[in-house]
């Protein structure tokens, strides 16, 4: 349904913005340090389970800027 795709959609850009503010390393339960190992949507439920304010600071439109940034760094323009 379209309610359970925007959900998976913002949760998945909570994620990502968790991420790249190094939160991903609070919630990893092995020993690598060096990159995620857990989906963007597990951590954006385990930040989300342990710090819901976390909604308050963050500005959705800021983290899709910033994806599609990245996004077109990685992306050749032919």
């Amino acid at each position: 349904s379209l309610l359970a795709t925007l959900s998976t959609i913002v949760l998945w850009l909570i994620g990502y913005h968790a991420e790249n503010r190094g939160l991903h390393l609070r919630y990893q339960a092995n020993s690598i340090k060096s990159r995620r190992v857990i989906s963007y949507l597990t951590l954006a439920e385990n930040v989300l389970r342990h710090s819901p304010l976390i909604l308050r600071r963050t500005v959705l439109s800021t983290v899709l800027n910033h994806l599609a940034k990245t996004y077109q760094s990685m992306v050749l323009v032919y």
